[in-house]
C-alpha cells in the first residue's frame, strides 16, 4: 500500500518477478499469522521505526529478521547474527548479501528462527506482567 505501489510493481514486472513476489496490502491479524505460518524470513525494509512490534510476531514464528539499524525499534529486537541481522548505514548492498545469505543457508535461518523464537518470549503479556509488577515494587 502507499505512494510508491504503482513503482514497485512495475518494478516487479520489469524484473520478471510477478510469479515471486507477492504484495498483500494492508491484511487482518488473521490473514498476517498464516503469511507468517508461511514464511522463512522477515525481512524489514523500513528505514525508522519506533519499535518493531511485528519484528517480534514474526519472531514468534520463528523466523530470522532483517532490518535497517536506522529503524530504532530493530535495534531494540534483533541481536546481529544471533536472531536476524542489522544493516548499518542502510546499505542497500548488505542488505541484499545478507538476505541472500538466510535464503541460502536452511540451518542459519533455522538457528536464528529458533534464537528470535526465544527472544519474543520476554515480549509475552506474563513476562511484560512481571516486568511491571517489579517496577511497580521498586518505585513504591
Amino acid at each position: 500500500d502507499g505512494d510508491e505501489l504503482p513503482a514497485i510493481k512495475r518494478k516487479i514486472a520489469d524484473c520478471h518477478l510477478n510469479d515471486q513476489v507477492i504484495l498483500y496490502g494492508f491484511q487482518n491479524k488473521s490473514k498476517v499469522n498464516k503469511i507468517l505460518q508461511h514464511a522463512s524470513i522477515y525481512a524489514m525494509t523500513s528505514l525508522s521505526e519506533s519499535f518493531g512490534i511485528v519484528l517480534i510476531e514474526a519472531q514468534s514464528y520463528g523466523l530470522p529478521c532483517i532490518a535497517f539499524d536506522s529503524a530504532r525499534g530493530a535495534l531494540e529486537i534483533i541481536s546481529d547474527q544471533i536472531n536476524g541481522f542489522l544493516i548499518p548505514s542502510r546499505n542497500h548492498t548488505l542488505y541484499v548479501e545478507k538476505l541472500a545469505l538466510l535464503a541460502d543457508d536452511m540451518e542459519l535461518r533455522t538457528r536464528m528462527g529458533a534464537n528470535g523464537r526465544k527472544n519474543s518470549e520476554q515480549y509475552k503479556e506474563e513476562a511484560i506482567a512481571v516486568q511491571l509488577n517489579h517496577f511497580f515494587d521498586s518505585v513504591l
